[in-house]
């Protein structure tokens, strides 16, 4: 989105595809895995669909889909919901400001 943005004026309309590759990167089958219902404790009922943030040993942290469950398997997935879906939009430059000395700093805009 940022490259499609650059040099653009207040006013500008445009269509902006961004691909997996430029987003959120394609779907990482290694970040598919199954596990035993035994990794969710304290969780009564699993269901497909239903999310969870999940903390690694070394202390960070990562959300994790259920996607299938067999008996005690659950199926978990830990891409990001968008990875390997090319994103469209449709925008309108609304107005130009230039980045603050913060904003630069952490590289988003506050």
């Amino acid at each position: 989105m940022e490259k499609a943005l650059s040099g653009k004026s207040a006013g500008d309309q445009l269509t902006v595809e961004v691909s997996p590759q430029e987003g959120y990167g394609e779907v990482d089958s290694e970040e598919i895995k199954t596990v035993d219902k035994s990794v969710f404790r304290g969780v009564d009922s699993i269901q497909v669909g239903m999310t969870f943030n999940a903390q690694s040993a070394d202390g960070s942290s990562k959300s994790i889909k259920v996607t299938a469950i067999e008996g005690d398997k659950i199926t978990i997935d830990s891409n990001h919901p968008l990875a390997g879906i090319t994103l469209h939009f449709e925008v309108q430059v609304i107005s130009i400001r230039k980045a603050t000395a913060i904003e630069i700093d952490h590289r988003h805009a506050h």
